[in-house]
């Protein structure tokens, strides 16, 4: 798997994957990041199957913005993850299965909106944030910390954008993920 766009938006805003779609225009996609027409580029022999701008530009957070989608939605579909070792007893750790994942909603309460809140088979709310380029600011952290609720910051940056890969980073290693409440502000 190379440096590709293999995930865009279709005409109902859902993320489709590049060999699930018509080749070229046909396709009806776009880039998640800049709304772009995007055309498909998945009949040929030569490189891998992707998508592309119609316009001929790459825009930058194309990739970026693809692997942040696709992470929520394999946390939503796979109902698992691995939680990272924390310092403090109360919070889990390690093989959790998740319920009620919730994308992107806002919690009213705090004023946040992490990428993704779900709730453990022992009813603990976490919370879930994806890191590629920017880390949570310094005021969600310090709402987290202040209110020790229980969220943790994985670092995707180093993934590829395929779907089964993802899945297995997500829910069979703890690696590149902590708990914020034990980060302390640098």
């Amino acid at each position: 798997m190379g440096a590709f766009l293999t995930y865009a938006l279709d005409a109902t805003d859902n993320l489709v994957h590049v060999d699930e779609v018509p080749t070229g225009n046909k396709c009806n996609c776009k880039c998640r990041y800049c709304n772009s027409p995007l055309y498909a580029k998945n009949k040929g022999q030569v490189r891998e199957h992707h998508f592309a701008h119609a316009n001929g530009h790459e825009c930058e957070g194309a990739w970026e913005s693809s692997l942040h989608l696709l992470a929520k939605e394999v946390l939503k579909e796979s109902g698992r993850i691995m939680l990272p070792k924390s310092n403090s007893k109360d919070f889990p750790t390690g093989y959790t299965r998740i319920h009620n994942v919730e994308i992107e909603k806002l919690d009213k309460r705090y004023g946040i909106r992490p990428d993704a809140e779900c709730i453990t088979d022992k009813g603990e709310r976490i919370l879930i944030e994806f890191n590629f380029s920017h880390k949570i600011d310094d005021e969600k952290r310090q709402i987290i910390i202040d209110n020790n609720l229980k969220c943790i910051e994985i670092d995707i940056k180093y993934q590829v954008l395929d779907k089964a890969e993802l899945n297995k980073f997500l829910t069979c290693t703890d690696k590149n993920r902590k708990w914020i409440t034990s980060i302390q502000k640098a």
